[in-house]
């Protein structure tokens, strides 16, 4: 596919309905127009059968184009990066995983416990309650 035919059909590829939700409301989502990718990505990495250790870790994919998502992180090798969420095991399967907006709310039926631990509550949401898992995360 040459690279004029692909821009062409861009531009006509919609995920989503294209009306806006208002800016203006504190929970509006920002990736609404891809919004359902994500939601069968994430299902899908959830009927992964899971490991007893995991780990809640950011992923940071660098973008050099323009986008209100994309973070500035001063001490890292690529500047501009979206930033990722995810709780993985120890061969780095990802169980879920959450494009970090800019804002984390707390968690519906969970303390709120500032951001790092509205994060870890949230990533900590793939395990089982029934069952022992070992959960690592830092800083």
């Amino acid at each position: 596919m040459t690279r004029d035919r692909w821009e062409e059909s861009k531009q006509s590829l919609h995920i989503n309905n294209q009306e806006a939700p208002d800016k203006d409301d504190p929970e509006c989502d920002r990736l609404y127009k891809v919004r359902p990718v994500l939601d069968h990505l994430v299902a899908k990495c959830r009927e992964l059968p899971k490991s007893q250790k995991l780990c809640v870790d950011e992923q940071l994919v660098p973008f050099k184009g323009r986008s209100s998502l994309k973070q500035y992180l001063l001490n890292k090798p690529k500047k501009w990066s979206y930033k990722l969420f995810l709780p993985c095991d120890e061969c780095g399967l990802m169980y879920k995983f959450e494009v970090y907006p800019g804002k984390i709310l707390p968690q519906p039926g969970f303390p709120d416990i500032g951001i790092s631990g509205n994060i870890v509550l949230r990533m900590g949401s793939v395990t089982p309650r029934d069952l022992n898992y070992n959960l690592y995360f830092d800083n």
